[in-house]
Order: structure tokens, then sequence, then C-alpha cells
């Protein structure tokens, strides 16, 4: 069987189920990020070794030139790659490994029975916020918020099992109306400036949602 996530709801790319072994603190987003499974394989063949011989202060090379250097069971560091390709033992450039589940990092899990079902729609352009995330990206920070209200001013009935969550399932008309079947995309294209591409992709993908979102022809698709 293969390790493969599906979207049921709503239309996305699969994407990998990983076995998460080793984990490193992420630079961009402040978590646990997984090593990938082959490398994972490496260090955990690197680590037994260490464990049975007594030699540490190991280094492990990874495919992008960065460094793992196990100083001990408990001490393991993951050296980023500064612009000179030389390593620097500088707080600022590295992160923490970790072997095993990171247990302070697994969100509590939520509950099953579901008491109401919030359809999430997005409004004129395919961003949803300040980071141009999509309205499937966003859903579960929806879900996570609606639970915290939940816990928050429930608490005695959330933990008697007596209420549920609240479900959240977003609802993208952006991709079925950009899809190319009604061609005014390519005709709109057709006639745009090639200077400033992003901003005038952007002017011309939020002008058309406008004109889609009013319209009696496509306000119902």
């Amino acid at each position: 069987m293969g390790r493969i996530r599906t979207a049921v709801y709503w239309a996305d790319k699969p994407s990998n189920v990983m076995r998460c072994s080793w984990f490193y603190k992420g630079t961009a987003v402040p978590r646990y990020v997984p090593y990938t499974e082959s490398v994972a394989a490496k260090l955990e063949d690197m680590y037994r070794n260490s464990v049975t011989t007594g030699e540490w202060h190991r280094r492990l090379i990874l495919p992008n030139n960065e460094m793992v250097v196990m100083h001990g069971p408990t001490v393991m560091v993951h050296f980023l790659q500064t612009s000179t390709d030389t390593f620097t033992s500088t707080p600022s450039m590295r992160q923490r490994v970790v072997r095993g589940c990171v247990e302070s990092e697994i969100e509590d899990t939520e509950p099953s029975s579901i008491d109401h079902l919030l359809l999430l729609c997005h409004g004129v352009g395919s961003a949803c916020d300040m980071r141009f995330r999509s309205v499937e990206e966003v859903v579960d920070d929806f879900r996570s918020t609606s639970l915290q209200l939940v816990q928050a001013h429930y608490r005695n009935s959330y933990d008697s099992g007596l209420v549920g969550r609240v479900e959240v399932l977003p609802i993208s008309w952006h991709s079925s109306l950009h899809s190319g079947e009604n061609g005014v995309d390519t005709r709109l294209a057709a006639v745009t400036l090639e200077s400033i591409p992003r901003l005038r992709n952007f002017t011309n993908d939020t002008l058309l949602d406008v004109l889609f979102y009013t319209s009696p022809v496509f306000c119902q698709t």
C-alpha cells in the first residue's frame, strides 16, 4: 500500500506520508521538521554505532552539504551552510536535532464527534490572508480557533464529551472559473503588457473575480 494522503472534500495534489524518526528545529517555522527517510536511516545507523562503541563527536554530511554532528546521545546539532561554504558554530547557525517522537510538538487530537459544519468560501481572489494562502490552507486555522473557543467557553461540557467540534470545509470557486473553459483568462493575457508581470497578473486575477462574482451567469458556478 502506498503511503499517500489524498483530499476527499476538495481538489488538491496528493502528498506523501512519511515515517518520522529524526527531527530538527526549523528556521522559517519554529517547529520540528522531519528528515527524509533516507537521511533518517543514516542518522539512525550512526547513532546506534556511537551508542554501541561509545565513540561520539561524529559528523554526517547531508545531500545539501549541511552537516549533523552528534556530540552525545542527547546533544546533536544540525549546522547550516554559510554563504562561503564553510560551517560555523555560532548559535544562530545551528539547529537542534532530536531522535524519536517530539511529544511537545504533537497537537491534541480533535474530538471525533461533530456538532456543526461550517462551509468556508473565499472572497475575491484566491488568496485568503497576507501570506497569500488558499482557502484550503487556512481552514486548519479556523478549526483550531473554533476548538479553542469551545474549550474556553464550554469547558465542563467539552471535558464531559457533551459538546462536539466545529468542522470546517473549504469551498473554492476560483479554480473552477479560471480553469480555461470560458477562455477569459487567455483573452485577457493576450492584451496584458509584459512589464511588472506579478502586479499585472494579480490585478487581472482580482478584476476577473470581481466580474465573475457580480455576474448573474457565473455567480452560481
